[in-house]
């Protein structure tokens, strides 16, 4: 039950915290959080209402430690969509109250600061925070970013503004994906998986003395 809690309430931290990166830093901390949240609050309220109804159905069940399990289950899961949307959301909301007055984290402190040796000196930092946060860039990283810029198509040109990360997946991981190497790659993977899947499911043995 912890691992299953911690995975849908970090899922559901990591949807909110995407979404509020998305909306503009020239916005208000109100503003911001008010759009994001809707983005997020479908997504979330879906798959919490999904996950917990799964359990509740599973609560029905005449097996007494299924049964327990499923109706304890259903119960946390409410309760954590209730503390992320409470207790977690009142701590974003602080925090991007911070960064709309452009506070530095640990009261300033050097090692906090975006452009710090700790945070690889501002290297991960998306276009949009950095322009709001002033890190300077080095001329021969902009340089870079320029000829990238120009040589993408439209899709990759769109993500080239996010962060690091989504810049990675736009420019390496999709294009390796739906390349035709990677396909018949991905489809070899898919199919091992499965007839994997089959051979485990046919040599599960039930023995359930009540």
């Amino acid at each position: 039950m912890p691992f299953l809690l911690v995975g849908i309430g970090v899922d559901d931290m990591f949807v909110m915290c995407n979404a509020i990166d998305q909306v503009p830093l020239t916005k208000t901390h109100g503003e911001r959080i008010y759009m994001a949240l809707g983005h997020s609050g479908p997504a979330i309220t879906i798959t919490s209402l999904t996950n917990a109804l799964a359990f509740a159905f599973g609560g029905t069940t005449s097996l007494e430690a299924l049964k327990s399990f499923c109706l304890f289950a259903c119960v946390c899961i409410v309760m954590l969509y209730l503390l992320v949307n409470t207790l977690f959301l009142s701590v974003v909301v602080w925090d991007t109250r911070r960064v709309e007055k452009k506070n530095k984290e640990c009261c300033g402190a050097c090692c906090c600061k975006e452009d710090s040796f700790i945070c690889c000196g501002g290297y991960f930092l998306s276009k949009m925070q950095r322009d709001f946060t002033q890190v300077p860039q080095s001329q021969a990283a902009t340089d870079k970013a320029k000829a990238v810029y120009e040589k993408s198509d439209a899709a990759t040109r769109a993500s080239l503004s996010a962060s690091t990360t989504e810049q990675l997946l736009a420019r390496f991981f999709a294009p390796a994906v739906l390349s035709t190497p990677g396909r018949i790659v991905f489809t070899i993977i898919y199919v091992a998986w499965t007839c994997l899947s089959i051979y485990g499911a046919t040599q599960i043995r039930i023995h359930f003395d009540i």
